[in-house]
């Protein structure tokens, strides 16, 4: 993996009722020793990453910076924090994992690497 700024995909894990995938919103995350900080027009994303090998687990603590975050997006009006894991390779990584706040909410993050 390669420590830098990506662009951060979000999906809705919709597989469970039979559906496909939901692409809701697209943000940036930098990811350096250990510490993701990051965000988009309506959340700021803030924090830490384990990597082994190219196993890669994060939390992050999702916040609303704006004074109405834009619907459909399943952290919620006070944001939400999101345990997930994937994989990483040298210019992409992969991951899902669960939104905290939402019984059974699933989430599918696509990280692609922009520029240290």
């Amino acid at each position: 993996m390669i420590e830098g700024l990506y662009q951060a995909m979000f999906y809705a894990d919709r597989q469970h009722d039979g559906l496909p995938e939901e692409w809701f919103g697209r943000g940036v995350m930098h990811i350096r020793e250990g510490k993701i900080i990051g965000g988009d027009s309506d959340f700021y994303y803030i924090g830490h990453y384990k990597l082994e090998g190219t196993r890669f687990d994060a939390f992050l603590k999702v916040t609303p910076h704006a004074k109405q975050p834009r619907s459909g997006a399943p952290f919620g009006p006070n944001g939400s924090g999101l345990v997930v894991r994937g994989t990483a390779d040298t210019a992409e990584i992969r991951c899902g994992g669960t939104i905290c706040h939402s019984l059974g909410g699933r989430i599918h993050i696509g990280l692609t690497w922009l520029t240290e």
